[in-house]
């Protein structure tokens, strides 16, 4: 089962496989027709639109029958791998399989935050915002933990990178971008401290001293650095061991290295 991300609901999955390169998970879908026919190029659209919102890397699609030709072409076009029973009954099902996928295509973003403005309720109720400077400092209600602003966003960015790269689209980026982001945090702006959710005030300067508001919500805007880099795989079996492998090497964000293994029975 898997995410959807924008509903939320979880879909089910034929088969899902999961590696973890370098501090980068892989997600890897498996989905099986059974027909008697061919897989149309109507199953295979159907198969695009069910992962177009799914945290999957690669899908791989097997038909007991075998494809069309139109939906074989779709679904190269579409980077997915067509596979046949054909395929796999082969002398070396699983050399078939990593041989299907020739490249892994990791992407690295580097988020570069230029402004943020901090929505506030004022004592008398009313809801405001500013402009927040990087060290602006912020507290639990009862001062007993506080926090710059920068450190708390570099913070939630560690813990919510998924939500983040989600709210910015990077599973649809196919190649090198640079663009603006904008990212919310809140409602509410809260912090877990052993084991309970506190709220967060913001020290604001709006009169001749400084006063603690409960902080609403903070929305963030800067510049968003994408980059899409291939890594090639090669494919080789480890000798009496019986265990097939690709490879590949390369640079992404200037230091990553990718390895990608299949085991063989």
């Amino acid at each position: 089962m898997l995410p959807h991300r924008v509903t939320g609901e979880m879909r089910e999955v034929d088969v899902i496989l999961r590696s973890r390169t370098a501090g980068h998970e892989t997600v890897i879908a498996i989905e099986a027709a059974s027909r008697s026919r061919r897989a149309s190029v109507d199953w295979v659209e159907q198969m695009m639109g069910k992962h177009k919102h799914l945290p999957t890397d690669k899908v791989v699609l097997v038909a007991e029958a075998g494809f069309s030709k139109q939906a074989r072409a779709l679904a190269l076009a579409e980077q997915m791998v067509p596979l046949t029973p054909e395929t796999l009954a082969s002398d070396d099902p699983v050399y078939d399989v990593v041989n299907s996928l020739p490249s892994l295509w990791p992407k690295t973003i580097t988020l570069s935050p230029q402004g943020a403005r901090v929505w506030v309720t004022r004592p008398d109720g009313e809801e405001v915002w500013f402009k927040a400077p990087a060290d602006l400092k912020l507290v639990t209600e009862d001062d007993a933990f506080s926090i710059d602003l920068v450190t708390f966003w570099r913070n939630m960015y560690n813990a919510n990178f998924r939500a983040i790269i989600e709210q910015i689209g990077l599973a649809d980026v196919a190649e090198d971008l640079d663009r603006e982001f904008v990212f919310q945090i809140g409602p509410p702006v809260t912090v877990g401290l052993d084991g309970e959710t506190h709220q967060l005030a913001a020290q604001w300067l709006e009169g001749a001293t400084p006063e603690f508001q409960r902080i609403e919500r903070i929305v963030l805007h800067g510049k968003a650095a994408i980059r899409v880099s291939e890594i090639k795989l090669y494919h080789k079996r480890l000798g009496e061991l019986d265990i097939r492998y690709a490879y590949g090497e390369g640079t992404s964000g200037e230091r990553l290295r990718s390895l990608w293994r299949a085991k063989g029975s």
